[in-house]
């Protein structure tokens, strides 16, 4: 695999260990963007947004001596998934 730019025909260039370093023929980051239905952006969205504000508040109050017990969020999401 090579990072180096060439003619867009080019299916592979010379690589300074002597072989021929093969192009990806594709831009994963563009497709795996465009192929997420919007939909399911928007849910995990928002619950990164819910996860970053339930950490905010859990980090204050830690910050501010007081004892919390965070709750296991990943495990009452596989129990509600039902794994």
């Amino acid at each position: 695999m090579t990072e180096r730019r060439g003619g867009v025909a080019d299916a592979a260039l010379p690589c300074s260990c002597g072989e021929m370093a093969q192009r990806r023929p594709f831009n994963h980051a563009a497709i795996v963007g465009a192929t997420v239905a919007k939909d399911e952006r928007r849910r995990t969205a928002d619950f990164v947004e819910a996860s970053a504000e339930v950490d905010y508040h859990y980090t204050k109050a830690e910050n501010e001596g007081m004892s919390v017990k965070r709750p296991d969020l990943w495990g009452i999401a596989k129990k509600k998934a039902g794994i």
